[in-house]
């Protein structure tokens, strides 16, 4: 398909991210204009900075597109910047979600913690109060922005 770049800087045409079963966004349209500016605004976890990165080229839709004008320069070229929201941890650290949390209860103790119901059930009810309980056995390192800010 033939894209006009003249008249756009960028361009999101029936874009869908999703991970596994679990869509994050779907037929998402949208263009901007050269000197345009615009913010992305959503819920923690909703896709924000996952579209950032689909957008810099550092992560595959599942379908649709992503067009940059042709005054802009290839994906992660000098006209493009991002600063994440928070440093990228390797997504193979066997810490999880619950983990972390737990960590702020005792990570200053020296040793290894042992967790006793009471501190599991602290942690229980904090992944509760924001709302990521479902996110407990997740890595941390394969969160996105938004979660890891919950």
């Amino acid at each position: 398909m033939k894209v006009d770049q003249d008249e756009f800087a960028l361009r999101v045409q029936n874009a869908q991210l999703a991970f596994g079963d679990r869509a994050i966004w779907s037929d998402l349209n949208f263009e901007v204009k050269p000197g345009e500016f615009i913010a992305v605004i959503g819920a923690n976890g909703s896709g924000k900075s996952s579209l950032l990165k689909c957008i810099l080229g550092q992560q595959q839709l599942t379908s649709g597109s992503i067009h940059l004008g042709q005054n802009q320069r290839a994906r992660g070229g000098e006209t493009i910047g991002y600063i994440p929201q928070h440093r990228a941890i390797d997504a193979e650290l066997p810490l999880r979600v619950e983990d972390a949390v737990r960590l702020g209860l005792d990570g200053h103790k020296f040793g290894v913690p042992l967790a006793s119901r009471a501190k599991r059930d602290l942690v229980r009810q904090a992944l509760i109060d924001v709302d990521v309980e479902a996110l407990a056995k997740k890595p941390v390192g394969s969160l996105s922005g938004g979660e890891m800010q919950r």
